[in-house]
């Protein structure tokens, strides 16, 4: 269950590009079927969001709740704007 908004916008955007109905926080995103291909479109929809997040922050972290965690401590970079 997504805690913050950084959670929410990432597990709506690994479901959307993964194809599935429901995305935990806690889910790999390998073991859901992610690629590197993919990773590309989620980074792509995440930063249209506004959340700072690379492909290397991706390849790293590979739960939403680590990818969260980073992003808002600014481990990537500065925090977004979640517009």
């Amino acid at each position: 269950q997504p805690r913050t908004l950084e959670e929410e916008v990432l597990c709506e955007i690994f479901a959307r590009v993964l194809g599935l109905d429901r995305v935990s926080i806690d889910d790999d995103y390998f073991v859901l079927g992610g690629d590197s291909i993919r990773a590309i479109q989620v980074v792509g929809q995440a930063t249209q969001r506004g959340l700072d997040c690379t492909i290397d922050l991706l390849f790293r972290s590979r739960t939403i709740r680590e990818m969260a965690r980073q992003i808002r401590t600014g481990s990537a970079g500065s925090p977004g704007l979640l517009a």
